[in-house]
């Protein structure tokens, strides 16, 4: 869905529970397992620290290597903060 509103690329959520990661490539959605930790990353920890939605300052993207730019926001459970 976010591919036909532009230049949206993925859809990540990071869970605070393990630092796993839900990434949304067109239709599929897989936990990826590899030793990547969601909270490590700048879009989290924003989207933790300030308890609102935002968007980030212009960054690298680690793989790519292209300035990029991502749109957070909290996820809440029973009014407890789950991911980002």
């Amino acid at each position: 869905m976010g591919k036909k509103a532009g230049e949206f690329v993925d859809l990540y959520i990071g869970f605070e529970s393990t630092g796993g990661l839900l990434l949304s490539s067109g239709e599929f959605l897989t936990i990826k397992k590899d030793n990547y930790d969601a909270r490590t990353r700048p879009w989290y920890k924003q989207a933790i620290s300030t308890k609102k939605a935002g968007v980030s300052k212009p960054y690298e993207d680690a793989i790519t290597k292209k300035l990029i730019i991502s749109i957070f926001t909290p996820l809440y459970k029973n009014n407890n903060i789950v991911g980002g």
